[in-house]
């Protein structure tokens, strides 16, 4: 249980088999409602689970007086992810870029 932690947000879909197949979960910060996890198992994807779990949290944060659904994802996503969000009406509103190196030996110049 971290910041912005609710557990009142967090819902999940379950297939005739009560196995679950997708899942949200989101966390209140200041005025923005962050979409934390967005999760669709691969077998269910392409159905309108994930854009239908967005429209709950929608329905969720406007009942309650929030006015932001915020998310982040990877602009490299191979699931299609941000089809999906902007099906759901979501814009980008910033762009990261991440840089990374691994590191060797050589690298720390410690003799």
């Amino acid at each position: 249980e971290g910041a912005g932690f609710d557990p009142t947000m967090f819902y999940v879909v379950e297939n005739a088999a009560g196995e679950i197949v997708a899942a949200v979960h989101c966390q209140n910060f200041e005025g923005d409602t962050n979409v934390s996890q967005l999760v669709v198992r691969e077998d269910y994807r392409k159905r309108g689970i994930a854009l239908n779990l967005l429209y709950t949290v929608f329905g969720e944060v406007w009942q309650r007086g929030r006015r932001r659904v915020v998310l982040s994802v990877d602009g490299q996503n191979p699931t299609n992810a941000i089809s999906v969000y902007r099906r759901a009406g979501m814009t980008v509103k910033h762009h990261f870029v991440k840089w990374e190196k691994v590191i060797r030996a050589s690298d720390t110049r410690i003799n």
